[in-house]
């Protein structure tokens, strides 16, 4: 083949070759390394054997993958499809592993080969055996914000946990949750007859640091306390509630989801597996209606309207992915990416763990501009520390995705969405590079995870893989030489197009005329995965900030008369 074949415009070959041999020894360097530091990894519990350290050859397998791309392009007719082909090989077999596993998932729990000391599981199989912990910073002033905060305690009592603590950030905050909760307890239904004993508070010693219980009171066998833990801190609220917390499982929950009165029965049988430490759930968003404004005229309200619906469809195909994701990788190997804070449940054991106290508290990241810069200690970021601890400490997670196990939250809200994003993927951009190249046990514990899950995240932008991949397609010659390129070219964007769709049917079979208005005619959700690409970039350049972007923390940092919800 002549050379002006690949030096025209576009370098198919040239680039094949120069990925194919410097991945080889990047990657064989980093095994090997990987290796070694499974063989001498502190925690013995998790030591891979030496057989499976072997096994970690594995990981070199895009190097093969590379190398064959540039073999067979270098004598193909058209190298430039071959660099095509790779190119869709490398965006797409992720969807692929994920959604064979996806099919493959069962709730059901494996039985451990070697389970811990003690019965934790047997005996946190029931939800009298369970704690509920909310972090809050009270409820939302107004109709809604009380509506809310109703649902999500009626939710949680519906589910009869042993005790339910809400661990408030201020004495405001605490003083408006035990204003609210007589009304909401009003509005129940008796509860039935309960043959457990009633719950007693266990004896401590109050310190200068220690929570300030505000209100206790009853509900069946609940008893639901309210403490003043004088942080507005989520991470030391949380960790508040410890000396109140007798049962060995615990479920934490934002003050801002919905659980099923079938959440407990269905998430606790998971710990029946004595290695399982952290269990994970599925999440749903509140399909939200618009209020009409009569004040506008017909045109403003059907604008707000659509806006409206956008902004919430966007936030719940967030979701909607997350949930396709969490459940193809759970069942691959166990993996997950984070087991989100807006509901988990964990054991007691692991939370009350000193050393995990110590990093949970005072967990701090580099910065960019310097590597002897520390930022920190973090606020947010929460679910993420939990799930890594957890995986480096010898801990199994566990996902429920069934409908029993599903909590609803609300979001979707312009401009607070937008700053979630942010605050998501700066999370990501400091969390998932310490679990690669600081942890380095997702590496063998996690084998499918780390490629489906870690590693597309360092490259996945839409808005540079689409583009690109439209304009390679153009390259080749099997294009240039087609009768039909606009036919050829308008189906490729059209695949591309419905490759968004797989992830996000759960959203559109329950919403069906929500498709008709955001994905198809009307393309408005697939367009804000190119803005959230944007997002993206613009987080990297700012991933210093460590705020709780979304949520009002900094004026709840005093003792507000009016606080505000976290």
């Amino acid at each position: 083949m002549t050379s002006t074949g690949h030096t025209s415009t576009f370098f198919p070959l040239s680039l094949l070759q120069f990925l194919a041999y410097t991945s080889r020894p990047i990657l064989f360097y980093w095994v090997f390394f990987l290796i070694h530091s499974a063989l001498t990894f502190p925690k013995k519990d998790i030591r891979p054997t030496p057989l499976r350290c072997a096994l970690l050859l594995l990981h070199t397998w895009p190097v093969f993958v590379l190398q064959y791309a540039s073999k067979t392009a270098s004598a193909h007719k058209d190298p430039r499809l071959v660099f095509f082909v790779t190119l869709l090989f490398f965006r797409y077999y992720k969807i692929i592993v994920l959604a064979v596993f996806w099919c493959l998932y069962h709730p059901g729990v494996t039985k451990a080969e070697n389970p811990h000391k003690g019965n934790e599981g047997k005996r946190g199989s029931t939800a009298e055996k369970c704690t509920v912990i909310v972090a809050t910073v009270g409820p939302v002033e107004g109709k809604l914000g009380h509506d809310s905060f109703r649902k999500m305690v009626c939710g949680i009592l519906s589910n009869h946990p042993r005790r339910l603590i809400f661990s408030t950030s201020t004495k405001a905050a605490a003083q408006a949750v035990q204003a609210i909760l007589p009304e909401i307890l009003s509005g129940l239904p008796n509860p039935s007859p309960s043959s457990q004993p009633p719950p007693t508070l266990p004896e401590t010693k109050p310190t200068k640091k220690s929570p300030e219980i505000t209100y206790t009171t009853t509900y069946g066998s609940t008893e639901i306390l309210v403490l003043n833990a004088k942080k507005t801190n989520k991470r030391e609220q949380a960790i508040s509630t410890l000396p109140y917390i007798e049962t060995q499982i615990i479920a934490s929950a934002d003050d801002s989801v919905i659980w099923p009165a079938t959440f407990l029965n269905a998430t606790l049988p998971a710990f029946a597996d004595p290695y399982v430490s952290l269990v994970g759930t599925r999440k749903w968003v509140t399909r939200r209606t618009y209020a009409w404004d009569y004040s506008l005229s017909y045109f403003q309200n059907a604008c707000r309207k659509y806006m409206h619906g956008f902004w919430n469809t966007v936030g719940a195909l967030y979701l909607v992915r997350q949930n396709f994701e969490l459940r193809g990788s759970n069942t691959a190997d166990g993996g997950v990416f984070c087991v989100s804070g807006r509901t988990y449940l964990i054991r007691k054991r692991m939370l009350a763990d000193p050393d995990f106290q110590a990093g949970f508290l005072n967990e701090s990241v580099y910065g960019l501009g310097s590597w002897s810069e520390k930022l920190g200690p973090l606020i947010a970021d929460d679910d993420n520390f939990v799930t890594r601890w957890a995986i480096t400490h010898g801990h199994r997670i566990k996902m429920i995705m069934s409908d029993e196990a599903t909590i609803t939250t609300s979001l979707g809200v312009y401009p607070k969405f937008v700053q979630q994003c942010c605050r998501w993927s700066r999370t990501t951009i400091r969390q998932n590079p310490v679990a690669l190249f600081a942890d380095h046990a997702i590496w063998w514990v996690w084998p499918v995870s780390v490629w489906t899950t870690y590693i597309p995240w360092l490259f996945n932008p839409a808005l540079f893989w689409d583009p690109f991949m439209v304009y390679s397609l153009m390259q080749t010659k099997l294009y240039k030489e087609s009768e039909r390129k606009g036919a050829m070219l308008a189906c490729f964007i059209a695949c591309v197009w419905a490759s968004k769709l797989l992830k996000t049917i759960p959203w559109w079979r329950v919403h069906r005329r929500d498709f008709l208005l955001y994905f198809f005619p009307i393309p408005a959700a697939p367009l804000f995965s190119y803005v959230h690409s944007l997002i993206k970039f613009y987080t990297w350049a700012t991933v210093h900030d460590i705020s709780w972007s979304g949520r009002k923390l900094e004026e709840n940092s005093k003792d507000l008369e009016k606080p505000n919800t976290m």
